[in-house]
């Protein structure tokens, strides 16, 4: 039997990856986020926790860690397709 799975990192990225799983058949039991504000429950019936709460919760062998994260660059960063595009 797999583990059950927390998204590290849930923005739109970690939205998408989430479905994903749990289309699968997989079982999805948290996700983090940096941002304070979005902890609680979101839309989708997933807990939000942060980082630290997640290390407090869970052992290493009880979960797997699917990554979330689609981006480290700041959401209004240029993005650098888009900045290359423009001069040409």
């Amino acid at each position: 039997m797999s583990r059950p799975v927390v998204i590290v990192g849930f923005g739109g990225h970690g939205r998408v990856v989430a479905a994903a799983l749990q289309a699968a058949g997989r079982e999805v039991l948290t996700a983090t986020d940096l941002q304070p504000e979005r902890h609680g429950n979101d839309p989708f019936g997933l807990r939000i926790i942060s980082d630290t709460t997640l290390l407090q919760k869970f052992e290493p062998r009880e979960v797997h860690l699917v990554s979330g994260v689609g981006s480290i660059l700041p959401v209004d960063a240029p993005r650098p397709r888009r900045t290359s595009m423009r001069r040409h």
